[in-house]
């Protein structure tokens, strides 16, 4: 499930997915918006960055709001180490 949360902020949920498999496919996106020009109708173009923090209730936390905030945390950690990049919940990051 995919949903916008905030201004320029979205949040997948990822239901049976591991951490490692879940880092994978943030990586993927992460990749696919830095290659994909964006064109303006006046022709020209530009390139995006994101970021992603991600975290897994296979940590042993099934607190949802938990989850939300650890994977914010490493978003925001992500964004101050120079952005373009993804972020793992307790292993790149400030622990929950």
């Amino acid at each position: 499930m995919v949903a916008r949360w905030g201004g320029e902020e979205f949040i997948v949920f990822l239901d049976e997915t591991g951490q490692e498999e879940a880092t994978q496919i943030a990586n993927r996106i992460r990749r696919a918006i830095e290659e994909r020009p964006f064109e303006m109708k006046e022709g020209a173009s530009f390139h995006f960055t994101a970021s992603a923090g991600v975290t897994c209730s296979g940590r042993g936390e099934t607190d949802l709001e938990k989850l939300i905030n650890a994977a914010d945390r490493c978003l925001y950690s992500a964004k101050e180490q120079g952005r373009n990049r993804v972020l793992v919940g307790d292993s790149d990051c400030c622990p929950a």
